[in-house]
């Protein structure tokens, strides 16, 4: 079922994708605010998106932002920090001892149900990282 559906999403893609309704631009170049042709280039796309990776954990905030602003006003942004679970109390399941074991049980318990249901009840089986 999960994979029918993941074939109809990229169909529904390539479909939009061929009919131009959706254009893709994919670049990979050192970005910085003294890179200004880049800039330059990125903002005459217009972009609507824009995937910052875990760009984030190396440059400064303040920084990032200014970039940002400069690609496109109004683009919706996407990224992520590796760093911030190491930083950020909290952001992690060991910050929690007292329900750390109880989540991962569980995890694990549901997981291994999971798996068995695919696989039957044969024990060589590759459980999801």
């Amino acid at each position: 079922m999960a994979e029918k559906v993941k074939e109809h999403r990229i169909s529904t893609l390539m479909n939009y994708i061929q009919a131009g309704q959706i254009k893709i631009h994919l670049s990979v170049t050192s970005l910085s605010l003294t890179l200004q042709a880049q800039v330059k280039e990125i903002r005459s796309l217009k972009p609507t998106s824009m995937s910052y990776s875990n760009v984030l954990d190396y440059i400064p905030r303040e920084e990032f932002h200014a970039l940002a602003k400069s690609c496109s006003s109004t683009a919706i942004r996407i990224g992520y920090s590796m760093n911030l679970p190491g930083i950020t109390f909290s952001a992690s399941l060991i910050d929690y001892p007292d329900t750390r074991l109880s989540v991962t049980w569980k995890a694990e318990k549901a997981t291994s149900a999971y798996m068995r249901t695919l696989c039957g009840q044969r024990r060589i089986f590759l459980t999801p990282m």
